[in-house]
């Protein structure tokens, strides 16, 4: 069966997940505060302007390319998660893979935070569908991107706007990769606000995700092996 077989075509908005403010080294290492006035200080800084919140949500990866799953960096890739689940299990596993040198830091540099932010962009496109081919192809998510980014090339290359794929992170969960910035429509709204902390440095420590609007809660937990995700 063919990997390319498959076109989906997708209108719907997709969760956009990014940092609050531009991360800083250590900038996450603070004293204990509440969650809501750690939050509101970070995001003081983030203009609200409609050209700052397009650049935030959606143009950023255009102007700054970057190695990622689907690009080795010679071309631009934005990425969302169709569920909102998903976007939060995809960016902790990655905030958390990125922290591994700071778990021999001292306790008293715990708990880490950082703020996020979640955007609703529309996404109107036919997207080559990738959803399920890694039961015959699990090299879509792997950890090992080289054939992932193979993928991503040929269909830049080919013109294709972006694909749909499993995530590697949430069981279940669809991601977009577009490569096409003209697929994707300005926020309408403002972002919603997630606090992720962790509160001790062991692998086996969750972390805990606070709605910053609603005040809900949730813990994502991580294995001890490569922090993959324990499938829900």
């Amino acid at each position: 069966m063919s990997l390319y077989e498959r076109i989906r075509d997708l209108d719907q908005t997709i969760f956009r997940n990014v940092p609050a403010v531009p991360a800083e080294p250590f900038s996450d290492l603070l004293d204990d505060t509440g969650g809501a006035e750690f939050a509101e200080t970070l995001v003081e800084t983030v203009s609200k302007t409609a050209a700052d919140l397009y650049l935030h949500a959606v143009g950023f990866p255009f102007a700054h390319l970057s190695q990622s799953r689907f690009s080795d960096g010679a071309f631009a890739v934005w990425y969302g998660s169709l569920e909102l689940e998903t976007t939060l299990w995809e960016t902790t596993w990655h905030w958390i893979s990125d922290q591994t040198d700071l778990l021999d830091l001292d306790r008293t540099h715990w708990p880490l935070r950082m703020v996020r932010e979640v955007y609703q962009i529309g996404c109107r496109a036919a997207l080559v569908d990738l959803v399920g081919k890694q039961i015959e192809y699990p090299l879509l998510t792997s950890d090992n991107h080289s054939f992932c980014q193979d993928i991503g090339r040929r269909l830049q290359t080919e013109g294709h706007p972006g694909l749909l794929a499993p995530s590697a992170r949430h069981a279940g969960g669809e991601n977009a990769a577009v490569f096409n910035q003209k697929v994707l429509r300005p926020p309408t709204t403002q972002s919603e606000r997630y606090l992720y902390v962790w509160e001790e440095p062991e692998l086996s420590t969750p972390i805990v995700i606070e709605d910053l609007g609603t005040g809900h809660q949730q813990a994502l937990p991580f294995t001890h092996v490569g922090y993959q995700t324990k499938k829900p």
